[in-house]
């Protein structure tokens, strides 16, 4: 009752009843990702009406009560694993480039509890674009957030274009000041973050108190455990116990299979598993646990976020907004523009102010939590908070990257990374096809299928589609609307190759599977 009063007397509160809920159950269908509980999907039933399933779904979501004393199921945990980078070791004697991996923690709730995170997602955020306009921050905050609220097309593209501008409008004397937010969500202080929740859904809650059902999503954010999905897939034998390392690939007896949509069948089945997290695992000498909060705990601070829900990138900004309102009524009164992607900021600058800027980003930044940390500001080139000088001759050959996009105060093209990522990913792509077309054809045929009658061969025009001009709503098509977008011919003349390429490596898997066939054959 006191959410709803609150909403009524800050005008929201109809615009809360206006949730999508079909648009929801349709991608919890679509994104049916394997977990402790099965996917909602049912939301209308043969005769097109709402099914029942739904309305007790909705019916439980919307009771503040129910979620109140709901209990949130544990997190799957996995970690993202991005290509390799360059980095300069400055600890040996003669500088040297070593590799390292960025890793990047995820942490999925279950079906349901994604359900519940989202709508409050959807009440949190009508209050926080309120806020932002209050605040008159509608154009510094980039990341997540919905195109009809900042009153332009929101994507990489004009975010990027802007920024581009308002150096030109400069004639290239400026600075652009870079700045990276080190491990963000892991350190986000969980006092803070309530703090601002609370002034949020009310400005007299002083106190920081959270109504109940609010109260109980912020515990299960801020001290959820998780379940490492290796361990999972080790209980349910979907790997064998002595293939953990990716250097056992070529054991014979390896053994992978695909993990069922649903884990535990019941709730006892879960209990089993729970129990057998208790043991030991005699090869590694460790013990299989729940995992708490990634480890991250202070007993008097505590801090940091999953990453992963659909809630926690809301969160993020939430608990940035002192921040973001110091460090844009700060770089007003000096003439300069500062923009924060997640925890990606950019401040353009007069030559003079850098200096004062840097140290005011990094007392502020100490003031918003004790734990987080921005990378300083070095010269090599990987270095992940950097300063461009648009007013040297150096800027073109380490010109300004930003969300995608590189430019050296003249030229924008596609950063070099984001194309090679694309020529990798088809790469995959079109290997997997063959690799799928093969078990398809095994399969066929140990079903008594005659040879001569199968369909031997790629579905070319279903590769094209997903990595050429000819498809929609792929890498080709952005880089195209860029190109239309910023008007400069350099993007067009870095994907010109792109169709031979593609083609070149589709020719290239038809080969080999016509070698595989030629072998099936002689069988």
């Amino acid at each position: 009752m006191w959410l709803t009063q609150t909403l009524r007397l800050s005008g929201v509160f109809w615009k809360i009843m206006e949730f999508d809920w079909k648009k929801l159950f349709d991608k919890h269908k679509k994104k049916a990702y394997s977990h402790i509980d099965t996917p909602c999907t049912t939301y209308q039933n043969s005769n097109g009406q709402l099914s029942k399933t739904a309305k007790n779904i909705i019916g439980y979501i919307t009771n503040e009560h129910k979620i109140a004393r709901h209990s949130f199921l544990p997190f799957i945990g996995y970690n993202i694993t991005e290509r390799h980078v360059s980095k300069i070791d400055k600890t040996k004697t003669r500088e040297e480039q070593v590799s390292i991996a960025k890793i990047r923690p995820i942490r999925c709730a279950s079906h349901f509890d994604s359900m519940i995170y989202a709508y409050y997602t959807h009440i949190l955020y009508t209050l926080y674009e309120e806020a932002l306009a209050e605040l008159e921050l509608g154009d510094v905050v980039l990341a997540y957030r919905k195109s009809e609220h900042m009153h332009k097309i929101a994507n990489n593209i004009t975010f990027a274009r802007e920024i581009f501008d308002i150096i030109k409008s400069k004639n290239n004397k400026c600075l652009a000041l870079a700045f990276d937010i080190k491990s963000f969500y892991d350190y986000i202080d969980h006092k803070k973050l309530k703090q601002q929740w609370a002034l949020l859904l009310n400005k007299d809650a002083t106190d920081g108190r959270l109504p109940p059902d609010h109260y109980n999503i912020y515990k299960s954010l801020t001290n959820y455990s998780f379940i490492d999905i290796n361990t999972i897939k080790r209980y349910l034998q979907c790997w064998h116990a002595d293939f953990d390392s990716h250097d056992c690939k070529k054991c014979p007896l390896q053994k992978n299979v695909k993990l069922p949509k649903k884990l535990f069948k019941d709730v006892d089945a879960f209990h089993k598993f729970r129990e057998w997290c208790k043991t030991y695992d005699k090869k590694t000498c460790s013990k299989y646990a729940f995992n708490v909060n990634n480890g991250i705990l202070d007993k008097t601070d505590p801090y940091g976020i999953p990453q992963g829900s659909p809630i926690s990138a809301l969160l993020a900004n939430i608990y940035m907004l002192p921040f973001d309102k110091a460090l844009k009524e700060f770089c007003d009164k000096r003439n300069a523009t500062y923009r924060r992607y997640s925890d990606d900021i950019l401040i353009i600058c007069d030559l003079s102010s850098k200096d004062e800027i840097y140290q005011y980003i990094m007392q502020k930044i100490q003031e918003q939590g004790k734990h987080l940390t921005i990378h300083p500001i070095e010269e090599h080139k990987k270095s992940k908070s950097k300063c461009y000088d648009f007013s040297s001759d150096r800027i073109k050959q380490n010109p300004l990257q930003y969300l995608g996009f590189t430019f050296d105060g003249n030229d924008i093209k596609i950063r070099g990374s984001s194309i090679a990522k694309y020529l990798r990913k088809s790469k995959r792509g079109i290997t997997s096809m063959r690799f799928a077309t093969q078990n398809k054809i095994e399969q066929l045929i140990t079903n008594g299928v005659p040879f001569d009658s199968i369909k031997k061969k790629l579905y070319r025009r279903q590769l094209y589609k997903k990595y050429t001009h000819l498809g929609k709503n792929n890498f080709w098509c952005y880089v195209n609307r860029a190109f239309y977008d910023m008007s400069h011919l350099t993007i067009k003349k870095q994907m010109r190759k792109h169709f031979e390429r593609v083609k070149e490596l589709i020719d290239h898997q038809d080969m080999q599977l016509k070698l595989f066939l030629d072998r099936l054959k002689q069988q």
